[in-house]
């Protein structure tokens, strides 16, 4: 089938993927298949749920780089405490860990793996007790940790420094959420402790520790532990090597961690650069099998500005118990509504770029439900699949399908004041652009397609600039292979 895998590797996964796939782009299989050994894995965007040892225990799985192309969530198990990720020398990137009940982040000291701009989210209900281990060595860049709770190094979470290891883990621009260190990590740079974290770091000599540049929120409670101890003492919140400031996330509830304007994790570069762009909006939904429609539901900005208006509903959404919303159940033919704001100030002076715009909260997107498309019914949406935040519906056998990108679509104005009702205002008229979930919106000026699309060319990619902008967000329930 033809693809549009766009990240480059030397075996490929992805939704629309087959147990009998060669791994190539055009052929993917569906999962890791347990024989490969040194290689390149390009993973497409989807929930992907697989054992219990998502590398590790696997035959040959040494030395093995996985990367997301889109955005992709590894479900959990829900029972496995210390749930082995990887083998050795292994490397991830971006890639969203979730239902887990705790990680064990590597496997040998001689040969630890790598984690950039990844999420781990361990279960709430594992809070207060070890539930992860990780030995010597292991890196960790631009990632987040919510949950997770590092043993002392006693088994089975070998912990820190197992077998007198000094080296210690090495954690560079993270964020830890209730979170809990048993033991020293080697290294803590620009890493925000959050009030309900305890960590642990050192500067004796002997163990090369370093921990500098970091922001400790000043709610945490010294006295009770909370906040970042060296040497076994607490750091106060003064200490002259690292911040104690309001870190003005703009909504982590929802899973955003980037930070408003004034922010002090901006000049002191802390916390992952991925997730630095500006303003974030939520949709305020109505309730419970309310329908949306421009009366009760609303974009509303995490910085406390005024909220952006809907102009219109296409097709049938409904507010559900989680205050989300969901296609409405026989509600469209082809399982798809979308809704479209009004002009959203991304720019109060001269035009900048949209560098990032990401979905928040808790989507489905996991075509394992049902087992086969013939399965599928549009008018009964099915729950794993009901609130896919996507604009593109491609056939089966389509470049669209492998991966499929989950998109929205956005016209834009250098303008000071566009009015929605004069196309000369906007750069596209009343075009708008389909561009990509989670990733930098660029589109090709000679056609007006967006990178939401697989016929996109990377090679003629431009950036989005601009003062404002509308959006078209498009919520599906057939998000399938």
């Amino acid at each position: 089938m033809d693809h549009n895998f766009r990240k480059s590797g030397n075996f490929y996964i992805s939704k629309a993927g087959d147990p009998g796939g060669n791994g190539n782009p055009d052929y993917p299989k569906r999962e890791l298949s347990g024989n490969e050994d040194s290689i390149r894995v390009v993973l497409g965007t989807g929930t992907y749920q697989w054992p219990t040892a998502f590398i590790y225990g696997r035959q040959g799985f040494n030395n093995v780089y996985m990367q997301a192309d889109g955005r992709v969530v590894v479900l959990g198990d829900g029972q496995t405490r210390y749930q082995w990720l990887t083998a050795g020398g292994c490397a991830f990137e971006d890639l969203r860990f979730e239902q887990f009940v705790g990680f064990q982040f590597a496997q040998s000291p001689s040969n630890p793996p790598t984690y950039r701009r990844c999420e781990f989210a361990a279960l709430p209900a594992t809070a207060g007790s070890a539930n992860s281990g990780v030995i010597g060595g292991c890196t960790f860049e631009d990632c987040v940790f919510e949950n997770v709770h590092f043993s002392n190094g006693q088994t089975p979470g070998l912990g820190f420094n197992q077998g007198g290891d000094p080296s210690g883990a090495l954690f560079t621009r993270c964020l830890f959420f209730n979170c809990t260190f048993g033991s020293a990590a080697r290294v803590l740079r620009q890493c925000y402790f959050d009030p309900y974290t305890v960590g642990w770091g050192s500067d004796q000599p002997q163990y090369g520790t370093e921990a500098t540049g970091n922001n400790v929120d000043p709610a945490a409670d010294l006295g009770q532990g909370y906040g970042l101890r060296l040497d076994n003492q607490p750091v106060g919140h003064l200490w002259p090597r690292n911040l104690s400031q309001p870190p003005r996330f703009n909504a982590p509830q929802q899973h955003d961690y980037s930070v408003q304007a004034g922010s002090p994790h901006l000049a002191a570069d802390i916390g992952p650069r991925q997730y630095r762009q500006g303003r974030s909006f939520v949709v305020q939904a109505p309730t419970a099998g309310q329908l949306a429609d421009p009366a009760t539901t609303r974009f509303v900005p995490a910085d406390g500005d005024d909220p952006v208006a809907l102009l219109s509903v296409a097709g049938v959404l409904e507010g559900s118990e989680a205050g989300a919303l969901a296609i409405r159940a026989a509600a469209s033919p082809d399982g798809t509504a979308s809704l479209r704001t009004g002009r959203v100030r991304h720019s109060a002076g001269l035009p900048r770029e949209i560098s990032y715009l990401q979905t928040l909260g808790g989507n489905n997107f996991n075509t394992s439900y049902p087992a086969l498309e013939s399965q599928l019914n549009p008018n009964a949406p099915e729950v794993f699949n009901n609130n896919v935040p996507d604009l593109g519906a491609y056939p089966a056998g389509h470049a669209g399908r492998n991966p499929n990108r989950l998109s929205y679509r956005l016209r834009w104005s250098t303008l000071p004041d566009p009015r929605l009702d004069h196309p000369e205002d906007w750069a596209t008229g009343t075009e708008l652009v389909e561009c990509e979930w989670n990733a930098r919106p660029l589109y090709n000026p000679a056609t007006n397609i967006g990178n939401g699309r697989p016929d996109f060319v990377v090679a003629e990619g431009r950036p989005i600039i601009c003062t404002w902008y509308q959006l078209e967000v498009g919520l599906t329930n057939l998000y399938y292979h």
